[in-house]
């Protein structure tokens, strides 16, 4: 987060850290609850305050993750369009243990411009059938329903601006990362488009103990320090 707002700050732009109390912003039946996790509940809530912020009159809006990682500062940069998304290349071993790559976007990073009214399309679009979609479901439904998974079906249909060098660093390209180099870390560079200059770094892989706090730790002052590992060749 410290990244985030040193960045925001060298542009010159207003920064606000939202805690729990992003939740208050959605209806009751959308709250986290046995039926709807956090992360359903959060992918829903941060659209709902970008709203908020663009009929406040604010011309743009950009949210992060607090697992964002601005590691090059000085080149990241917003896309110059009405809105955008971040960049998905996950990587990460299938059952005969060959490495499978996975190109979509995410919403770790997700910007948006309003319009005379305080609106934004695509945003109001993506909230209101986000909520549709959780509303109707009545099973199980998987940690990136409306974030990734929803975002990508969009995506692949409209063609949404994307922000080529805002990334997400799968558990493999992780380790890959830690060791110097790797497979994992070489499927990924090859299918990007752009060296990244921020990821998203997946700390649920640490909840889910694929990855150990260390870990991060040592990746968070490798990327601060070595950037260029993660140039395009």
């Amino acid at each position: 987060m410290h990244s985030v707002r040193e960045w925001a700050q060298a542009r010159h732009y207003a920064y606000h850290w939202v805690g729990d109390e992003l939740f208050d912003r959605l209806p009751d039946d959308l709250r986290p609850s046995r039926h709807i996790s956090p992360v359903i509940a959060s992918d829903i809530a941060r659209l709902v305050w970008m709203q908020d912020v663009l009929k406040q009159g604010c011309q743009n809006v950009v949210w992060l993750d607090a697992d964002v990682l601005i590691f090059r500062p000085g080149q990241f940069s917003l896309a110059d369009a009405p809105c955008a998304v971040g960049r998905e290349v996950w990587v990460q071993a299938d059952a005969a243990q060959r490495w499978r790559v996975h190109r979509k976007v995410h919403n770790a990073v997700i910007q948006a411009s309003g319009g005379d009214d305080g609106h934004n399309s695509f945003i109001d679009f993506y909230c209101e059938t986000a909520q549709r979609l959780v509303r109707a479901n009545r099973g199980g439904m998987p940690a990136q329903f409306v974030g990734p998974k929803l975002l990508t079906a969009l995506h692949n249909v409209v063609q949404l601006p994307v922000i080529e060098c805002a990334g997400m660093l799968s558990p493999a390209v992780i380790d890959d990362l830690l060791m110097g180099g790797g497979d994992a870390l070489a499927c990924l560079l090859g299918r990007s488009k752009a060296p990244l200059h921020a990821a998203n770094l997946c700390r649920s892989s640490v909840h889910g103990e694929q990855l150990e706090v260390a870990q991060m730790i040592r990746l968070i002052e490798q990327l601060l320090e070595r950037p260029q590992l993660l140039d395009v060749a």
